[in-house]
C-alpha cells in the first residue's frame, strides 16, 4: 500500500521489478516507513503518500484521514515550501514526521505519544531557540521524545523519556559532553551521536 499505484504499472506478486515515481523526481531527501513515505523535493515542498496507522495526521494534509486509510498520491504536505530534510518515526503506533527548514526551524506533524497528538498540520518545534539554534537533522527515540542536531554540534533532547536521556526531566535539555556532532542515529531506545573526530558516542537501551 505504500506505492502510489496511480503513477506506475501494476505491481506483480514476486516483488522483483522496480518503478519509477513521477511525481518525486527532482526529491533530495527520502523517509518512511512500513505505512507512508515522505519526500523532501528541490524545491523545498514535502510529498507525503502511503497510511496514517492511527488516523493521526502523519501525511501532513491539512486533515486526518480514519485509521489505516490515507492516499497512495504523492501530495504536498500543507505549509512547507523550504524543508531541506525530513524524519519519518518508524513506529506506527506514534507516527511522528519533522521536518528541517532551509533557515533551521523544525517542523513537526502527527502523534508524538501515545495521547499527544499534534495533528495534520504542521508546526514548530518551539523548545529549540531558534534562530540562536539552527536544527541540522532530528531523529525520534522509542517513548515519542525528539533529538535535534544543531548546525553548532550540539545536541538538544525534547521530550526524551528518562530511560533514554538518564535525566528525570529531559525536556529541552542540551545532552553533554558532546559539542561537535555532525550525525545522529537511533536504535529503538538507544542514540547514537557522531561526532566531527570520527567519535561514536551512545546512551539509552536497545532490547
Amino acid at each position: 500500500h505504500l506505492w502510489p499505484v496511480s503513477s506506475l504499472s501494476e505491481i506483480t506478486g514476486s516483488f522483483t521489478n522496480h518503478y519509477n515515481i513521477p511525481e518525486l523526481n527532482g526529491t533530495v531527501k527520502l523517509s518512511g516507513n512500513a505505512f507512508m513515505g515522505a519526500a523532501v523535493l528541490s524545491t523545498g515542498k514535502i510529498l507525503t503518500w502511503g497510511i496514517e496507522k492511527d488516523g493521526a495526521g502523519s501525511l501532513g494534509h491539512g486533515t486526518v484521514y480514519s485509521a489505516n486509510t490515507g492516499t497512495n498520491v504523492p501530495t504536498e504536505v500543507v505549509g512547507i515550501s523550504t524543508a531541506v530534510d525530513v524524519y519519518v518515526s518508524y513506529q506506527e503506533y506514534r507516527p511522528l514526521v519533522t521536518a528541517v527548514l532551509s533557515d533551521g526551524k523544525v517542523m513537526r506533524w502527527g502523534k508524538e505519544k501515545a495521547n499527544d497528538f499534534v495533528g495534520p498540520t504542521p508546526v514548530e518545534v518551539t523548545e529549540i531557540n531558534h534562530p540562536t539554534e539552527k536544527a541540522k537533522q532530528v531523529i525520534k527515540e522509542f517513548y515519542g521524545g525528539i533529538f535535534v542536531l544543531l548546525e553548532s554540534g550540539l545536541i538538544r533532547a525534547v521530550n526524551v523519556h528518562p530511560q533514554v536521556y538518564g535525566r528525570a526531566n529531559s525536556n529541552g535539555w542540551i545532552v553533554p559532553l558532546i559539542t561537535n556532532a555532525i550525525q545522529i542515529a537511533e536504535g529503538r531506545s538507544a542514540v547514537y551521536p557522531l561526532t566531527k573526530d570520527g567519535t561514536v558516542w551512545s546512551w539509552g537501551h536497545n532490547y
